[in-house]
């Protein structure tokens, strides 16, 4: 939702990160997270409502998120890093 003013990934550790602005309130942010068979990741969100993650089939991680407007920010690590 709202305009994107960051992202970054590292495959090796498996630290995702993603923020915007300007989001409209009840929007849904979809986000891949492709760190296939490494267990579900922890996530931490501002600006978001309750963060839900879906295996997907061919692997990976579907994270997804309604906007509560404005700012927000997602970040994905595996546990234990």
């Amino acid at each position: 939702p709202g305009r994107i003013e960051g992202m970054s990934w590292s495959a090796e550790s498996g630290e995702f990160d993603v923020h915007g602005v300007e989001a409209v309130a009840g929007q849904v942010l979809e986000v891949f997270y492709p760190a296939a068979g490494r267990g579900e990741p922890d996530i931490v969100a501002t600006g978001l409502g309750a963060v839900e993650a879906e295996e997907l089939p061919a692997g990976g991680i579907l994270l997804r998120a309604p906007s509560a407007g404005g700012n927000w920010s997602l970040g994905a690590r595996l546990r234990g890093r």
